[in-house]
């Protein structure tokens, strides 16, 4: 039986949730923000973080459904320590105008996934319905009255720093290839053989630990369906002076990725 799990707001205006009498605290604007109605929304990396401190084992996305490239749905289960299990689904679609955001437009299976972790963590806990996913409800609860698309937002988190470090070289990718010739980029025989073996870069079964989809158990073969141009960016780095042996070993599984599904027409945007 789900244990009495609950939440509260300190004097101070920590956010704290319990989990099996164990405190979790979460700082306002770093981890958590208000929406205009006053609903707590916790913020995706707050989320991962919580699920990993209090043990809460989260199984890997289960695609359910799409009917195109703007709409799918994704299932997730958490477990926690204690056996409860909790399974949700999230949904991406921009029929339904659930995609407030250009950049839950331009990812929204990435959303679709965020929204079952988000709510498959919070559900397990039983505070889903008090706390919300970040992915899931916009600061502002009337979606429609959004700002300008063009605005630029005034604050950077860790999460918006990592998008824009992989998303500005996108475009420099597409410069430096202005005509696109059919012979093969020049790391295409660079993938790590001999330096790793097949099994540990197999796109299919190598989780993605680096960038903005760290820490939300997809393979590179998923990261390269839902993903491209996180995978594409992965795949072009230099490992000159890589930050360290995981990121080298997720650009290897990237290239392989890529040279085993081919080079997707965006890659030469």
């Amino acid at each position: 039986m789900m244990m009495p799990d609950s939440y509260e707001i300190r004097d101070n205006g920590v956010l704290v949730i319990i989990v099996n009498e164990v405190e979790y605290e979460f700082s306002e604007k770093e981890d958590f923000i208000y929406s205009d109605k006053k609903k707590i929304i916790l913020k995706h990396h707050a989320v991962i973080n919580l699920a990993n401190n209090a043990n809460i084992k989260v199984g890997p996305p289960v695609l359910l459904s799409s009917h195109d490239s703007g709409s799918f749905v994704f299932a997730r289960q958490a477990v926690r320590s204690d056996g409860v299990k909790f399974s949700a689904v999230g949904e991406a679609n921009a029929v339904k105008d659930n995609l407030w955001s250009e950049y839950l437009k331009q990812y929204p299976a990435e959303t679709a996934d965020n929204r079952a972790y988000e709510r498959a963590v919070l559900g397990v806990i039983g505070v889903h319905g008090k706390i919300y996913g970040g992915s899931e409800i916009p600061f502002a609860d009337q979606p429609k009255e959004e700002k300008p698309l063009n605005e630029i937002p005034t604050s950077v988190t860790k999460e918006n720093a990592e998008r824009r470090t992989e998303d500005a070289p996108e475009e420099k990718i597409g410069e430096e290839k202005p005509e696109v010739s059919p012979e093969h980029p020049k790391w295409w025989n660079d993938i790590g053989t001999g330096l790793y073996t097949d099994a540990q870069l197999d796109p299919e079964t190598f989780i993605v630990t680096q960038g903005q989809c760290k820490g939300k158990n997809w393979t590179v073969k998923y990261l390269y369906d839902f993903n491209y141009k996180s995978c594409w960016y992965f795949a072009t780095r230099d490992l000159d002076n890589a930050p360290s042996e995981d990121f080298t070993k997720q650009v290897f599984a990237c290239r392989r990725a890529i040279r085993k599904y081919g080079i997707k027409k965006e890659a030469a945007a």
